[in-house]
C-alpha cells in the first residue's frame, strides 16, 4: 500500500468576500492554479490513486477538484482530516476503513499530515517541511499501525510539482 499526503493549496484569508468561518475560505487564484499544476504532474509521474479522502473544509475539497485527474474518482469526505483530528484518530480511520486501497491520496491540513507522516516512518513532525501544495509518498513496509510502518518514498514542494508540470510543455 501507498498512501500520499497532499496538503492543501494556498485559501483566501478570513473576511475576503465576507467568509468568516476558517470551514468556508475557498481557494484562492493562486491556489486553483497550483493545485491543476500538482494534478498535471501527477500524470505524467504516472500516479493512479484508487482511493481520495478529503476533509470536510472548502480548501482541501477544491484542491481535490482542481486537480483534474484524468479518471474519476469521487472523494469520501471525513472529519479525521480536519485541522482539528490528530494522528491518533486518522490512523485508528485508516485501519478501519480503509486497508484494501493500494493507492490512497488524503488531502488535508498542516500541522496534522506532518505528524501523522512523521509517526509513520519514525521521525518527527519538525523535520518535514509540508508547506501548502507539498506532498509525502509514503510506502508500507509493514501492517499500517499507530508507529513506524512505513517509509518516505519521497516528498515535493508545490514549486517542485510545477516545474515538473512545466516539463510536459518542453
Amino acid at each position: 500500500m501507498r498512501m500520499y499526503f497532499l496538503r492543501h493549496t494556498q485559501a483566501e484569508p478570513l473576511g475576503v468576500n465576507g467568509i468568516v468561518q476558517d470551514e468556508l475560505r475557498p481557494l484562492t487564484r493562486k491556489g486553483r492554479k497550483t493545485a491543476k499544476q500538482i494534478g498535471v504532474a501527477c500524470t505524467l509521474m504516472e500516479l493512479q490513486f484508487d482511493r481520495v479522502l478529503t476533509s470536510p473544509l472548502v480548501r482541501a475539497k477544491e484542491t481535490f477538484q482542481e486537480l483534474q485527474l484524468p479518471y474519476t474518482l469521487k472523494p469520501k469526505i471525513t472529519k479525521t482530516l480536519s485541522p482539528s483530528s490528530n494522528p491518533k484518530h486518522l490512523i485508528e480511520y485508516l485501519i478501519d476503513k480503509h486497508l484494501d486501497a493500494n493507492e490512497l491520496l488524503l488531502v488535508g491540513h498542516a500541522p496534522l499530515m506532518a505528524e501523522t507522516v512523521a509517526i509513520l516512518i519514525g521521525t518527527t513532525s519538525e523535520r518535514l517541511s509540508h508547506r501548502k501544495g507539498g506532498m509525502f509518498a509514503l510506502e508500507f513496509t509493514d501492517e499500517l499501525h499507530f508507529g513506524v510502518c512505513a517509509r518516505l518514498l519521497w516528498s515535493l514542494t508545490a514549486e517542485q510539482f510545477q516545474r515538473i508540470a512545466q516539463s510536459r510543455k518542453k
